[in-house]
């Protein structure tokens, strides 16, 4: 397993501490916080780089959203779909914060407008993602949370598969770093180019047969 420490307070030293002393955990530490979609870089570097014969390398976030079973049963499923991006797809029931519920809404219905695919969850942290995406996903110049966005938007092009999880929110879900306001525009961000590349792409073909 390897940790990614994005840049943490001094105050979590203690933790990763304990990571540390777990037998085939590697921990790797930014010395800044650089953003969710670096951090995922860094564990894709790492893991290829070291492993030749991985298949597919499962994520999941530290704020304590996904079970231990889910983890497993997504990995499962990856062993089944060696080639797709797995995702562990949340219901939305029960006690869940607004922002969440809203945002996971609103880029569901968005993603389904640009792509044609109707996604449970497009914004879980808790996903198998195949080799070969990985290796593209490294190119990707993004950062922050619209990386995973991007990454998913590439992958509509050829396969994604969804296993049911359970929605888990601690303590209103507290801990998540995600800004409401700024991250959701620089993920909306991928839809506003997407979309112009598809207008000026119209444009320019009606402008060549009208020519």
């Amino acid at each position: 397993a390897v940790i990614v420490n994005d840049g943490s307070a001094d105050r979590c030293d203690s933790i990763f501490a304990e990571m540390r002393s777990i037998e085939r955990v590697q921990v790797i530490a930014h010395a800044v916080n650089l953003g969710k979609g670096a951090a995922l870089k860094t564990g894709f570097n790492w893991i290829l780089a070291h492993d030749a014969t991985v298949t597919g390398v499962v994520t999941a976030d530290a704020d304590g959203q996904h079970l231990p079973a889910d983890v497993a049963r997504v990995a499962r499923a990856h062993s089944e779909r060696p080639s797709a991006l797995v995702l562990g797809s949340r219901a939305f029931q029960g006690e869940v914060p607004f922002r969440s519920r809203f945002g996971n809404t609103l880029t569901r219905v968005l993603f389904r407008l640009f792509t044609g695919l109707a996604l449970e969850d497009t914004q879980t942290g808790l996903r198998v993602w195949p080799r070969a995406q990985c290796l593209q996903a490294l190119r990707l110049p993004y950062n922050g949370y619209e990386f995973e966005f991007e990454a998913l938007v590439k992958a509509s092009r050829s396969s994604i598969h969804e296993v049911p999880i359970e929605t888990v929110y601690r303590e209103g879900n507290k801990s998540s770093h995600f800004n409401p306001i700024r991250d959701s525009l620089r993920i909306y961000y991928v839809f506003l180019r997407y979309s112009a590349s598809a207008i000026m792409a119209a444009v320019i073909d009606s402008s060549v047969f009208s020519l």
